[in-house]
């Protein structure tokens, strides 16, 4: 899992942490990159929506977003969701 995590979220799995934790009112996700020297230099920005909310993922860097790409296709299949093409 940690290198496929590592493949796909442009991220290097064993430099970072992710915290699951639970909230009042729900939850959140949140990603600490302790790795800064990762040139892939992936952006997240949570936005809130009208009944839920979106993280906006971005990267200038072309293998970044590729795997980004790959990340989305994966979490696709695994909630049985559609793609969306704006």
């Amino acid at each position: 899992m940690q290198s496929r995590g590592a493949q796909v979220m442009g991220v290097d799995q064993y430099t970072s942490a992710h915290v699951f934790e639970d909230l009042p009112d729900g939850g959140r996700v949140v990603l600490d990159r302790a790795d800064l020297a990762d040139t892939a230099a992936i952006s997240y920005e949570p936005i809130d929506r009208p009944r839920g909310g979106e993280v906006r993922i971005r990267s200038d860097d072309s293998v970044a977003v590729t795997a980004i790409h790959e990340f989305l296709e994966f979490q696709r299949q695994q909630h049985h969701s559609p793609s969306h093409q704006m």
